[in-house]
């Protein structure tokens, strides 16, 4: 059983310059931005984890301002060009997930890239996403940039402790699907 990493970001959230870096125009000097950040880490196993598997979760919509630059990471060359002229090669145990509510605002060249999972709303429902994100609140799994090697049994009991409050509260009546519905 091989440790791992997840991370999690709103890549819409961020300015593009902010998800991938800047290369100040006075000093030339490169400051990496958060994906490129995480990609770094990983490649350059900072945790002293190469061998695991590494998620990289983009949670939001699928947009040509900031995806485009991703599209040389997502085919076959599996290659990622900074505008400082840095080419990071994208390691086979690194996985990068789009979780998307539709794609409207994506272009062709990027869908063609990715393999597609497509659940209806009757299929995954308000209820059984509460109720997974409950079941993996002790595992930490649904926090941004959890480290899987390092969770120490305070955080877990903390976690699981919040989960059972959490579940009391929202499943009482209803009040989840009420909310939502």
């Amino acid at each position: 059983n091989k440790a791992g990493s997840f991370h999690q970001l709103d890549p819409k959230a961020l300015t593009k310059s902010t998800l991938y870096g800047n290369l100040d125009p006075t000093t030339r000097e490169w400051t990496d931005g958060v994906f490129t950040s995480i990609l770094r880490e990983i490649v350059d196993g900072h945790r002293g984890d190469k061998e695991g598997r590494h998620w990289i979760v983009l949670d939001g919509d699928v947009d040509p301002e900031w995806v485009e630059n991703l599209n040389s990471v997502l085919d076959d060359n599996k290659l990622l060009t900074l505008p400082n002229g840095e080419r990071i090669v994208l390691p086979g145990n690194v996985r990068i997930i789009f979780e998307v509510q539709d794609l409207h605002f994506a272009t062709l060249a990027t869908v063609s890239r990715c393999g597609m999972v497509w659940f209806s709303q009757e299929t995954v429902t308000s209820s059984l996403i509460l109720a997974r994100f409950l079941a993996c609140l002790p595992s930490g799994v649904p926090f941004l940039s959890w480290d899987f090697s390092s969770k120490n049994d305070a955080d877990v009991t903390v976690a699981t402790t919040c989960a059972k409050v959490f579940e009391t509260i929202l499943d009482r009546d209803g009040l989840l699907e009420k909310a939502l519905g």
